[in-house]
């Protein structure tokens, strides 16, 4: 146990909760065939690092009954077609922006086993008695610290509610953060005998310790200049870049091709959603390298393997800020974050220690000209 955490920076809040991990999902026998021969069809090797301790504990109860709570449709249809490839259940994906009558015929017709949805239209479908929690014996509340941010918690609290009682079903809640706000919201969903593990520290904000974090004390008019340099640094790499408004996502964007230096595009949230899905297919194919994205553009885009993350405006909070650098730095892989932090960011202290502590914590250095 003590090797495996070590290595891969896993703490747990009682040591006794932790199981054998999973290393090879063909390898172990605790695992039903069929899904590990199905995962193996579909070139799934090994767990991360979370999954492999987190799988044990989870397969301690048997749940056939499901539901998915997700904050946006981006990513509820990501985990619906997740649960499709691998076909071992009955799933529907509900979220608002989709016609409701269609997904209404689909939950009489179909009758799924797993149904994965938005907070909204779940609620909508509960009220229209057109779905039935009683017999739901397995939920997930997935992002569940965007969710509460993005203030769902009251129609999470209404559809649990609508579920057997805590002892009567399995809750898994996945977070990027564990920080007080989330933890108080979180407890009365939850059974008193929860596991918690987590990839460094256990309570607190903390980002991922494979992403190096690279923070630029900077004017203004320089930040274009920094964005050059990296952009050309990283010639071939994969990169997302936050700005804090839609214009501004926008012409820097526009500004970047002028220049002729990478392929490039922006999302934001007045962009198209067919237009949204065809450049998020061109960035996952190579077909671009760069997107400028705002911070509720880029919540549940199913974007793949990001490279690099540029702040390019500093977000309203260290939460947003480990929120965006994490969308590098998955599944084992290495990310690089830089940081462009203007005078304006050193009115706030409580920020700016906050944000000493995320990146000191996480094994990276402050430059001298952001000490305190």
């Amino acid at each position: 146990m003590e090797r495996f955490c070590k290595e891969h920076g896993l703490v747990f809040e009682n040591p006794d909760d932790f199981r054998d991990p999973i290393l090879d999902y063909q390898n172990d026998n605790r695992l039903p065939s069929k899904l590990s021969n199905k995962l193996a069809e579909l070139n799934y090797r090994k767990p991360t690092p979370i999954q492999a301790v987190a799988i044990p504990i989870i397969l301690e109860k048997r749940d056939f009954i499901v539901m998915v709570i997700s904050p946006t449709r981006e990513l509820a249809i990501q985990t619906n077609e997740v649960f499709e490839s691998i076909g071992l259940f009955k799933s529907l994906c509900v979220y608002g922006g989709a016609s409701r009558m269609m997904q209404y015929n689909d939950l009489r017709s179909k009758r799924p086993q797993v149904i994965v949805g938005t907070p909204g239209r779940i609620n909508d479908f509960l009220e229209a008695s057109a779905i039935h929690l009683s017999k739901c014996t397995y939920l997930v509340l997935d992002e569940a610290d965007r969710m509460f941010d993005m203030g769902f918690y009251p129609q999470i609290k209404k559809i649990i509610d609508l579920c057997p009682e805590i002892s009567e079903r399995q809750t898994l809640l996945f977070s990027a953060t564990w920080v007080e706000k989330v933890q108080e919201l979180a407890d009365p969903l939850l059974n008193s005998n929860r596991s918690l593990v987590s990839i460094g520290p256990l309570y607190g904000l903390k980002a991922c310790v494979d992403i190096k974090q690279h923070l630029f004390r900077c004017r203004e008019f320089e930040k274009k200049i920094l964005l050059q340099e990296i952009i050309r640094e990283f010639d071939g790499f994969k990169i997302l870049v936050f700005a804090s408004t839609k214009l501004r996502s926008q012409s820097v964007c526009d500004e970047m091709n002028d220049l002729n230096i990478a392929r490039c595009d922006y999302i934001h949230g007045d962009v198209a959603q067919e237009r949204r899905e065809r450049l998020i297919q061109n960035f996952n194919h190579g077909k671009i390298m760069i997107i400028f994205a705002t911070d509720v553009a880029s919540r549940g885009l199913d974007i793949k393997d990001i490279e690099v993350v540029v702040n390019y405006d500093f977000p309203v909070d260290v939460e947003t800020y480990v929120h965006r650098i994490g969308r590098c730095g998955r599944n084992g892989a290495k990310g690089l974050a830089f940081t462009f932090i203007t005078e304006r960011f050193f009115e706030n202290q409580y920020s700016h220690k906050k944000l000493i502590k995320v990146v000191e914590n996480s094994g990276n250095t402050i430059p001298e000209n952001l000490q305190l």
